[in-house]
């Protein structure tokens, strides 16, 4: 009895020390992965970052200590730590393995909806979370955010991009104020200056209104709208057309250099045509009299009547009524182009994209125009025939 007692004693002894063994062993390899996790093992070498911000909790990820991010996460017990992209960009998506899919407009911390495409960023272009993340723990900026920052985005994008790329209408509050500066102006609009705008249907060219010594505020006023115009088109022909001449000595294809080309028939580089008939028996003014007054296709044609007879007033009518019909219907075929690529392969929707966007250039010349092929008939009916043709050649393809 005393020899069954003593066997049965050894063997719960002998488990038991296992037990001890191996519990005293996980709680030491628990302690250690404890300890190394925490900040201050790592300060006990970078120590030079304990005196600074540096160490301090991120705002966005406040629990995360610093294993989460450097760690070999392979290991039982890390030992391997590393600040290489490699690493934490594996270790950014081991936490954040839907990040490619999601919609980045839903995440709580992107409260500004900015839109941004990881997974071309990750998958096709391959660019290390910390390329735009660099601070989303160890911010040596201030004021500390620990959000990517726009300088970052400028490392690879041009400043020139439009904003609504990455920041759709109406999320981004613009400042108002009751004075413009150019200098403040140009912080958030470099190169304004030399960049060509439409504006009342005309090309307008900053850069030559600052040769007249033209505040922003002449135009412009931030005071209940950022970038507001509090002018109209009868404003800017006070200066316009009907002094300009007089007094600076311009001719009107300095602004109106589409209008020149199109009149020469070279407005498309690739389809040269001939001038207009009247292009070099009459002037602008011959055509558009009394310009520098509220300007209608109705004096134009009075212009006509002077010099010819009635008839012209109804030809006039004729070849306006003739492009805008055929423009019109271009353009309705290539909103359904657009909406018809979108479903082929990428390499076919690539190439009927190419065709599609010259159809669209060279429609865009006409309409740029504005007259609606008046200031040279010929060369409009061309040009839409060709618009025209792309896409019938589209439709050849496969298309529709």
């Amino acid at each position: 009895m005393k020899e069954l007692f003593s066997k049965k004693y050894s063997r719960y002894l002998f488990f038991g020390g296992i037990f001890v063994i191996l519990s005293t062993l996980v709680g030491f390899a628990g302690l250690e992965k404890y300890v190394t996790a925490k900040p201050g093992f790592c300060l006990t070498c970078h120590i030079n970052q304990s005196y600074s911000k540096f160490s301090e909790p991120s705002k966005v990820h406040p629990k995360i200590d610093c294993a989460e991010c450097h760690a070999n996460h392979t290991e039982l017990v890390p030992r391997d730590f590393s600040a290489g992209d490699a690493r934490v960009n594996d270790n950014c998506q081991r936490c954040h393995g839907n990040i490619l899919r999601e919609d980045s407009s839903t995440f709580k911390s992107n409260v500004k909806k900015i839109i941004i495409p990881h997974e071309r960023h990750v998958t096709e272009i391959e660019t290390p979370c910390t390329t735009c993340h660099a601070n989303i723990y160890h911010d040596k900026q201030s004021p500390i955010t620990n959000r990517p920052r726009m300088e970052f985005c400028y490392n690879c994008h041009s400043p020139d991009e439009k904003c609504a790329t990455c920041h759709p209408k109406g999320t981004v509050e613009l400042p108002l104020s009751k004075t413009i500066h150019r200098s403040e102006c140009v912080k958030c609009h470099p190169g304004y200056q030399d960049k060509k705008i439409t504006i009342f249907n005309v090309q307008f060219f900053h850069k030559r209104h600052f040769h007249r010594v033209a505040s922003c505020d002449l135009c412009h006023s931030n005071a209940e709208k950022h970038g507001a115009i509090n002018l109209d088109r009868e404003n800017c022909l006070n200066c316009h057309h009907k002094t300009v001449r007089e007094v600076f000595n311009v001719e009107c294809k300095a602004c109106h250099q589409d209008q020149l080309a199109f009149m020469n028939g070279s407005a498309y580089p690739f389809m040269v045509g001939s001038p207009d008939p009247m292009a070099s028996e009459v002037s602008c003014e011959d055509c558009h009299k009394g310009i520098a007054e509220k300007h209608n296709i109705e004096k134009v044609k009075q212009s006509c009547v002077d010099c010819h007879d009635k008839e012209y007033a109804g030809k006039v009518d004729q070849i306006r009524a003739g492009i805008s019909e055929e423009l019109a219907q271009i353009l309705s075929r290539i909103d359904k182009a657009r909406i018809s690529i979108q479903s082929l392969d990428p390499i076919k929707k690539e190439k009927f994209n190419q065709l599609l966007e010259e159809s669209a250039e060279i429609s865009r010349i006409v309409l740029t125009d504005k007259s609606s092929g008046i200031h040279n008939s010929n060369y409009a009916y061309k040009l839409l025939e060709k618009a025209s043709e792309i896409l019938d050649r589209m439709d050849k393809k496969g298309l529709n």
